[in-house]
């Protein structure tokens, strides 16, 4: 009977991970979109976290997993399940090259995953020759793989345009690992906060999860003790320095981390965020750490407020290359020619956020992007088309790792750009570029 219940959730684990790969392969789907739509929440807390890892080395590996299986497939079937076999050889592929897996077993269950469809049982001779190869040739396959391999052509293709081979290699390496979880303390400070879920604590805003399993589980989420947030991201209001009584507007607030940051600091905080289902989710967070009962919420298009605000922060749309370790789906849908759009809408929120600043007041851009197009560009092209605003150091420099802030006396002086590698002796963190801009009186 334990046999069979282990049998049936093993079987259940790979079903849904082939409906994930065809979801965000075939439909472009976002990670947790394809999970929304499969039973993946319905899975047991222990499976739940198999998977998810089956997940990330499927997504992370894809790019030497396609260029595997090209080596392999001679002659692809002539099938309108394709879409489907290629799902189930990722998938298997993934589990013989990088899982603990015995490949017997990983074998065994793919295989049965095509022996009981109708539509695909005949692929079942193909399927089962492939995998044998990939096991044959395993060791060689698994031999010393480069982190940039791992990235998508057309991502490294931008990347050398920005930074250095060595740079490269660096960012790579670390999108490459299994993101950190990192929190932000809202109702207690974060030593007491990191020893109650036994955590380490990074400085006065962040603090870093150790265990495996679910942050929401942890003791103090649900009481609204800390919000789930990068290290990066949590930078952002901590480097603004000291906002107390100030008027703050979020303008693409959602989930909420940073709205949070801010009220917790003291600002009069009004958040605004177009998306009605993004919107849902920034209330779910205010109202999880009590902070809705001292923010002004906008859900939809934004008004025109009557006066103007001391900081105006636009952490804008983007294409979160910074975020490849939380959101490994990028190694399989990253799509450089959706940049171009991206760049166009933040330009437009950046004139929204610019006559939404007072004379005198500040604007924050950020994005957690690793692009420059996306970062450094946009507020060069920002100030020239904005004379009156101008590039300032963090107002709070000891935020940042040493090294993060430029000071190089270009036009970007006193920008951050946070890569991968930072706190590499703790695992890294998600990449980012912040911008802390002074409007003239």
């Amino acid at each position: 009977m334990r046999r069979d219940r282990e049998d049936n959730s093993a079987a259940l684990i790979r079903k849904i991970l082939i409906e994930i790969l065809i979801f965000t392969a075939e439909k472009g789907e976002s990670l947790k979109s394809a999970r929304d739509r499969t039973g993946f929440s319905r899975l047991s807390d222990p499976d739940r976290a198999y998977l998810t890892r089956l997940i990330a080395l499927a997504f992370r590996h894809v790019q030497v997993i396609d260029r595997v299986l090209a080596r392999f497939i001679h002659r692809k079937p002539q099938n309108k399940y394709l879409p489907l076999l290629t799902a189930i050889l990722r998938g298997a592929c993934a589990e013989i090259l990088f899982a603990e897996t015995p490949v017997h077993a990983v074998t065994q269950i793919y295989l049965q995953r095509v022996k009981t469809d109708l539509k695909i049982k005949h692929t079942a001779g193909f399927v089962g020759g492939v995998l044998s190869a990939i096991i044959k040739h395993k060791a060689e396959l698994t031999e010393k793989i480069n982190p940039v391999d791992l990235l998508p052509p057309e991502f490294l293709v931008t990347l050398t345009t920005d930074y250095s081979s060595v740079e490269i290699t660096e960012i790579a390496e670390f999108l490459a690992q299994e993101a950190e979880i990192d929190f932000s303390p809202v109702k207690a400070g974060v030593a007491e906060l990191a020893k109650k879920i036994d955590g380490i604590v990074i400085d006065e805003f962040s603090f870093r999860f150790l265990k495996n399993g679910s942050p929401q589980k942890a003791g103090g989420f649900t009481e609204g003790d800390f919000t789930v947030q990068s290290y990066a991201s949590a930078r952002v209001i901590a480097g603004a320095g000291e906002i107390s009584g100030k008027t703050l507007l979020d303008l693409c607030a959602a989930p909420g981390g940073k709205t949070v940051n801010a009220v917790c600091a003291g600002a009069k905080v009004t958040a605004c965020d177009i998306s009605v289902g993004r919107g849902e989710r920034l209330k779910e967070t205010l109202t999880r750490t009590a902070a809705i009962e001292k923010t002004k919420i906008f859900i939809g298009d934004t008004p025109d407020f009557s006066e103007p605000f001391d900081i105006v922060l636009l952490d804008a749309p983007c294409s979160a290359t910074g975020t490849f370790r939380k959101n490994p789906d990028l190694f399989l849908n990253y799509k450089h020619k959706n940049i171009a759009e991206l760049i166009d809408l933040q330009k437009k929120l950046l004139q929204k956020a610019a006559v939404a600043t007072r004379k005198g007041g500040m604007l924050i851009y950020a994005v957690c992007s690793l692009l420059k197009a996306e970062g450094d560009m946009q507020v060069i092209d920002f100030m020239k088309i904005n004379p009156e605003f101008s590039l300032i150091a963090p107002p709070r420099l000891s935020a940042f790792p040493a090294g993060a802030v430029i000071s190089d006396g270009s036009a970007l002086a006193g920008a951050v750009r946070l890569l991968p590698g930072c706190l590499h002796e703790i695992g890294g963190i998600d990449g980012f570029f912040i911008a802390y801009l002074q409007k003239a009186h």
